[in-house]
């Protein structure tokens, strides 16, 4: 609908690993809370959001586990 929108979402989700995993969590929260409330995204662009943000928990989950078995 709005060009850069989705774009915008995609960007804050993929950085979120890099603030840590609580931080990265809260931060992934929020812009998924913010993309659910914002209507320039189409429905489309929003379940992807989902989607991404749904990959990017599992992604987050995932590191935090294996680096508990480095230390």
């Amino acid at each position: 609908m709005y060009q850069g929108v989705y774009e915008f979402y995609r960007g804050r989700i993929e950085s979120c690993p890099s603030y840590g995993f609580k931080a990265g969590h809260e931060v992934l929260v929020t812009v998924t809370r913010c993309a659910f409330w914002d209507s320039m995204l189409t429905v489309e662009e929003f379940n992807s959001i989902i989607i991404l943000a749904e990959k990017c928990h599992i992604k987050m989950m995932e590191d935090n586990y294996n680096a508990g078995w480095n230390e």
